[in-house]
């Protein structure tokens, strides 16, 4: 899966996958310093593929200025439960 940031141009990093607990799935990725474009962030999405695919995941919010000396990151917790 890959994740988008940066409301102003996608960029899609690849997300780090694990199972933290019972049925709980994370997907995490981190924007180094210096890593990837500057700009605000006003949402940001988890999709099923770096390249394409349908969105999983998307929260917006009121944007924030991520600097070239900042890092990143980010990490979507998806639970599933048995009917």
């Amino acid at each position: 899966s890959a994740m988008s940031a940066l409301s102003s141009e996608l960029t899609r990093m690849s997300a780090a996958q694990t199972f933290s607990g019972n049925g709980t799935l994370e997907a995490t990725a981190v924007w180094t310093t210096g890593a990837g474009a500057t700009g605000d962030v006003g949402s940001v999405a988890l999709f099923g593929t770096s390249a394409a695919g349908s969105c999983a995941c998307l929260a917006s919010f009121a944007s924030s200025a991520k600097a070239s000396d900042q890092t990143l990151t980010i990490t979507y917790q998806l639970r599933f439960a048995s009917a």
